[in-house]
């Protein structure tokens, strides 16, 4: 899974720059829709607020262990994020 989202943040192809737009535009929903902030995402990850905007914008990589923490934090189970993605 490690090497999976390493393969994905690199962004090498036009399907994984997708992917991972739609995997954050994801988390930026439901973190809005549970009135979490990035900054209360920012503390609960060690980043500064300023670095945690920039893996949101995708200027930076999510990581496995950031993604599933971010779900710990909002309450939701990684895997629905994952299969809600997929139907799209």
């Amino acid at each position: 899974m490690v090497l999976i989202m390493e393969k994905l943040n690199s962004g090498s192809n036009q399907r994984s720059r997708l992917f991972m737009s739609k995997l954050l535009n994801a988390l930026i929903r439901e973190r809005t829709r549970k009135n979490i902030t990035p900054d209360m995402i920012a503390s609960h990850l060690g980043y500064d607020a300023g670095e945690y905007v920039r893996i949101e914008k995708g200027e930076q990589p999510l990581y496995l262990s950031d993604f599933f923490n971010i779900c710990d934090l909002m309450c939701e189970d990684p895997r629905e994020i994952i299969r809600d993605l997929a139907k799209d």
